[in-house]
């Protein structure tokens, strides 16, 4: 099942009693139907989610002083 939180899709759906819900990082509901369907084969096959680090948040990691 696809929804709209905001302006993105996400999906929620269950595989072998496990509950999955993710963006799935669109705001077209086609698309978001084809993504799901992929995503959802991608978990079949035991592949792990593609994980979306935000720039912001990487930037911020390489500003951090070493420690020694």
């Amino acid at each position: 099942m696809i929804y709209k939180r905001g302006n993105q899709w996400h999906m929620d759906v269950m595989i072998l009693g496990v509950r999955y819900r993710e963006s799935l990082g669109t705001t077209d509901r086609r698309e978001a139907l084809g993504i799901e369907k992929k995503r959802v084969a991608e978990i079949q096959q035991g592949k792990p989610r593609r994980l979306r680090i935000a720039s912001s948040l990487a930037c911020r990691s390489e500003k951090r002083p070493k420690h020694s």
